[in-house]
């Protein structure tokens, strides 16, 4: 099973992940536990799809699962794009991706190398992982002499999609304080206690964390870190994200519902239900990051 290969459900083993795109329009983050609940090869026809979709609602319900969906609008396909998640929620996820939601590829990890490679391309996806972009760059010949010539470079759309994907979920991927909590010894889990932000606390900013590793949160002096709670304040919040103004909050439903969206990625939307355990986020967009950003605020 190698990255770019066409994988079926079944040929994975993972026969929720896929189907949480087909049956109910979002692809879950969902754990390895769940990954491994339905047996590979089931009939997902009529009720047994229903009863299977019903058990997983409840694991979410319960254990504060969060539906996420990416999607990457393409020029003659789109991107449709499955993470799993482990027990430890900051883990690296396993990133799977498709055109038709029902035969499936699994992404390479993102590399600091891709993210250089690929910040090269410019404009729209066009929707098919195999196409590759042109790119022409001046390199130094072999010879003694100091010269340049010019070298087309070829990049694949498979690889510039998953650094796309990476730099979605280190900027954008965010979750409401106290969701989750860290132990003494390092990992992160789901905080099953979580019943949600109270109605104040959701209008802020500062409620709500970038999901990933802090970056951050590193570099604040002990004094600034003196008030948090270092089991839950352990991820950098949205409070101070750069340019400031990079994200819209709205109240809907009278107060029963709280809409982030992100003006930097343009596309990633996120919702919260105060007093609830309900949150999720969808990124619905081109892929591409809005550079103009500090001169529209």
């Amino acid at each position: 099973m190698g990255s770019g290969k066409a994988t079926t459900s079944t040929e994975l083993g993972w026969d929720l992940w896929p189907h949480t795109v087909v049956w109910r329009g979002h692809a879950g983050a969902v754990t390895t536990e769940d990954l491994q609940s339905l047996t590979p090869g089931r009939n997902w026809e009529g009720p047994e799809s229903a009863r299977a979709w019903a058990s997983a609602e409840e694991r979410w319900a319960a254990g504060g699962r969060r539906p996420a969906a990416i999607c990457i609008l393409g020029l003659v396909g789109d991107h449709f794009i499955s993470q799993g998640m482990r027990e430890d929620q900051l883990a690296p996820r396993q990133t799977l991706y498709s055109l038709n939601c029902m035969e499936w590829s699994l992404l390479p990890p993102a590399t600091e190398e891709m993210e250089v490679r690929t910040s090269v391309v410019k404009g729209r996806f066009m929707g098919d992982p195999s196409h590759e972009y042109e790119h022409t760059e001046l390199q130094e010949t072999n010879e003694g002499e100091k010269l340049l010539e010019e070298v087309v470079v070829q990049i694949k759309e498979e690889t510039r999609l998953v650094s796309i994907i990476d730099q979605i979920d280190k900027a954008v991927a965010i979750i409401p304080r106290g969701a989750l909590f860290r132990t003494p010894f390092g990992p992160t889990h789901v905080n099953r206690v979580f019943e949600g932000l109270s109605l104040s606390e959701a209008k802020k900013l500062s409620s709500y964390f970038h999901f990933r590793e802090p970056v951050e949160l590193k570099n604040k002096t002990l004094l600034e870190k003196a008030d948090l709670d270092p089991s839950l304040d352990f991820m950098d919040s949205l409070e101070h994200d750069i340019p400031k103004g990079s994200w819209s909050i709205q109240m809907e439903r009278g107060n029963a519902l709280v809409v982030l969206r992100s003006l930097l990625w343009p596309g990633l939307t996120f919702y919260h239900a105060p007093r609830t355990k309900n949150y999720g986020s969808i990124y619905v967009g081109t892929g591409e990051k809005n550079m103009d950003l500090p001169f529209m605020l």
